[in-house]
């Protein structure tokens, strides 16, 4: 049980860190939209409108539906 208890605290900073670079991913794009406004619109075109993966990302975050209604004029 004391080696399932180290397998789950190291999954758990596992976790933390994958949470950290996405924070900092979407960190870039909130970024680049407030730098470039016309490729920030064709990031969120295409996330938004093309993809499955961005639609469940547009629900299930409001980080995403923020960027996306700051990118939208």
């Amino acid at each position: 049980s004391d080696r399932m208890a180290t397998i789950s605290d190291r999954m758990a900073t596992i976790s933390d860190r994958m949470a950290t670079i996405s924070d900092r991913i979407v960190g870039l794009v909130i970024s680049a939209s407030w730098c470039n406004q016309a490729i920030a619109r064709n990031i969120t075109q295409t996330i938004f409108t093309d993809s499955q993966l961005g639609r469940a990302l547009h629900r299930e975050s409001g980080v995403w539906s923020l960027f996306a209604s700051h990118t939208r004029e």
